[in-house]
């Protein structure tokens, strides 16, 4: 048992306060680095990009879709127009 003890005060429990104390630095010099900020800002950057490019292609298919509606809208007005216009020669 004393030997355990012994063990335990001279080489263990040193060997466990060297651990704690490099664990603390790592989590201080962590804490100041300014890595992960670096990394954030490029992740908002590239979101940003990412929501201009999504933007511009969603733009892009309003003109087309409204492009659609016009040309839809004159082919039936052009439609309705002869329609109009037979209807009427032959009434006379």
């Amino acid at each position: 048992m004393k030997i355990d003890s012994d063990e335990l005060e001279l080489i263990i429990l040193p060997a466990y306060e060297v651990f704690v104390k490099e664990v603390k630095y790592k989590a201080e010099k962590l804490q100041e680095s300014f890595e992960f900020e670096e990394v954030l800002n490029n992740i908002e950057k590239q979101r940003k990009m990412w929501h201009q490019e999504i933007d511009k292609l969603v733009n892009a298919l309003k003109e087309d879709v409204c492009g659609m509606k016009k040309m839809q809208m004159k082919a039936q007005n052009d439609h309705l127009s002869r329609l109009r216009c037979k209807k009427g020669s032959s009434k006379e």
